[in-house]
């Protein structure tokens, strides 16, 4: 979505990837703010909830004001508030849906950018004892339930290239073995 900011030299300083975790109760979700600059004195924005799903939320509308960032997402009923540090690298502030949380974003760099993960599934870890989860991926689709499980060390994200080429028998999911998942949980 386009969108027009007053100030629009203010706007350029959030042109780029930002990144941040959202602790909300036990869940921690990784958010990326993606911004780019259109013609017309615009910019674009979106945002991504990796470790929920790698479709793309349109931001609909976004401000600066000074060093105060606003942006809102009325299609899951959540905005933020916060506040561009002096160097333009992170922003400090509120996400809000439903309730109140901090987030901070971070600017990212080719180094430390997270990748958005193409394949179409939703991600979520199942405690399956205290303190050892397990990630399960589900690609949807219909039909009978099928259960692809990895080995070698693997994790269930092996399956991204095929996975989705099943959905139109089975509903199908991915099971990250207990090893990997510790390994996930650990990083």
């Amino acid at each position: 979505m386009l969108l027009l900011l007053p100030g629009f030299v203010q706007a350029q300083e959030l042109i780029g990837d930002w990144q941040g975790t959202l602790v909300i109760g036990q869940a921690k979700l990784r958010i990326i703010l993606k911004v780019s600059a259109e013609a017309d004195k615009k910019i674009a924005a979106e945002l991504y909830s990796i470790d929920q799903t790698s479709d793309a939320l349109p931001v609909d509308s976004i401000s600066v004001e000074g060093k105060s960032v606003n942006f809102a997402l009325p299609m899951i009923h959540g905005s933020y508030t916060g506040t561009l540090n002096t160097d333009s690298n992170s922003i400090d502030g509120t996400w809000t849906q439903g309730g109140s949380n901090p987030l901070k974003f971070q600017r990212a760099t080719k180094e430390t950018a997270w990748v958005i993960d193409p394949s179409k599934h939703t991600v979520q870890f199942v405690t399956v004892e205290p303190g050892v989860k397990l990630e399960v991926l589900d690609w949807g689709g219909t039909g009978r339930p099928m259960v692809l499980l990895t080995g070698l060390g693997n994790n269930a994200h092996i399956f991204d290239g095929f996975a989705e080429k099943l959905t139109g028998k089975y509903h199908v999911y991915g099971i990250t073995r207990r090893a990997m998942a510790l390994r996930i949980r650990r990083r």
